[in-house]
């Protein structure tokens, strides 16, 4: 009976447009639909991301965020944390380093 009841909450609030609340330790992840919009200047033809969003809850830990090499080619991208709502050094470690992809490997 639970489960019926947060499914019908969970439909309801997707219709209304609401985000989904996420539980303490889980880690939710939604896809930007608005990726397509992204300026093509801003946009690289060798790396991208899986998912351009991602909403952790402060309990988690850790979330993962895979970079893809779209040519499988041989290259370098830089990756690094920006603040807006969470601060480096409170609420999370700050990134600022370099990957290495080598030919074949995604």
């Amino acid at each position: 009976m639970i489960n019926r009841i947060k499914y019908r909450k969970a439909v309801q609030a997707s219709f209304l447009g609401r985000r989904p609340a996420i539980a303490k330790g889980e880690v939710f992840k939604r896809e930007n639909a608005l990726a397509s919009s992204v300026d093509d200047k801003l946009k690289s033809e060798n790396f991208g991301f899986n998912c351009l969003h991602y909403s952790v809850s402060e309990a988690s830990g850790s979330i993962s965020v895979m970079v893809i090499n779209k040519k499988k080619s041989a290259g370098r991208v830089r990756i690094m944390t920006v603040d807006a709502e969470a601060k480096a050094g409170g609420d999370y470690e700050k990134i600022d380093e370099v990957l290495e992809f080598s030919k074949g490997e995604h």
